[in-house]
Formats: C-alpha cells, sequence, structure tokens
C-alpha cells in the first residue's frame, strides 16, 4: 500500500483492508501513524526500519500477519494500539548488522501480546514483564512462519 524510504509525515484516519504484502513500509523516516485500522493484512501491517523513528498511536491491528515490525536501529513509540487476531502482534530485531539494535517503547504487557523479540533488542515498557527473547528471528519471518514472502 504505503512504501516510502527517507521521508516525514503523518498517515491518520486511513483504512488497511485486504492488503497483499506490507500496508506501510518505512526507512530511514520520521513519522506519526495513528488512528487508522488495519485489516487482513497478508504481510507486516507496519515495518519500520533503517533508523526511523515513528510514533505509532490509537491503530487497530487485526486478523493481520503480523502487527508492527521494528528493524535495523529504529525507535518506535507504540500507544494505545489495539491487537486482536494476529498471528503475531510485534516482531523486534535486527536484520542488517551495520545497524544499532531497535527500540521499541510499548504501553502494554508483552505477554498479552503474540511477540518476536531478538536477543539485544532494547523494549521499554511501563508494566514489568518477563520478556521472553529469540535468537534468530529473522529466520521466522518472510514466509517461513509468520509474513508472507514476496516473490
Amino acid at each position: 500500500a504505503i512504501d516510502s524510504d527517507f521521508s516525514s509525515g503523518n498517515i491518520k484516519n486511513s483504512n488497511f483492508i485486504n492488503i497483499g504484502n506490507d500496508a506501510i513500509d518505512l526507512s530511514g523516516s520520521n513519522a506519526k501513524i495513528y488512528s487508522n485500522l488495519f485489516k487482513r493484512i497478508g504481510d507486516k501491517s507496519i515495518s519500520v526500519g533503517e533508523n526511523s523513528k515513528l510514533k505509532v498511536e490509537c491503530n487497530n491491528f487485526v486478523s493481520s500477519e503480523i502487527g508492527l515490525v521494528v528493524k535495523d536501529g529504529s525507535k518506535v513509540n507504540s500507544e494505545n494500539n489495539y491487537f486482536s487476531l494476529n498471528k503475531l502482534d510485534v516482531a523486534v530485531f535486527r536484520k542488517k548488522n551495520f545497524f544499532n539494535q531497535p527500540t521499541l517503547q510499548i504501553d502494554k504487557k508483552l505477554k498479552n501480546l503474540k511477540y518476536l523479540i531478538q536477543n539485544k533488542s532494547k523494549i521499554i515498557t511501563p508494566v514489568i514483564d518477563s520478556i521472553i527473547f529469540t535468537r534468530k528471528v529473522e529466520q521466522m519471518l518472510y514466509g517461513n512462519k509468520y509474513g508472507k514472502q514476496s516473490k
């Protein structure tokens, strides 16, 4: 649907429904994504990479493959988002070794979400929550276990 590199702006009050691949894919960007509906997304609802800075607020992620993906040095602040019936709600990992680890600040208890978080990723949450880290997150994505492999 939207693929934007090295950009800035807002995406608000939009409906992303029955998207075959990624709904929003940002690299090197600074944006705010709020008050949107992501429903039946075939791959990633929001994918953020390459040192992006993003605020994701008041969105609904419903019946999709993956809700929110944070990777490669990106910093995402997730507030008041609703996750329901997704195969995977959140994934946080480093895909390219020349980037720092990603950071996700989230206001939810991770134990209430379906997630994959790579070792050494930075997770900030106001709730004391034990996080189960996964070593090889990328191997489980991209059509292997979660998501849709691009052809």
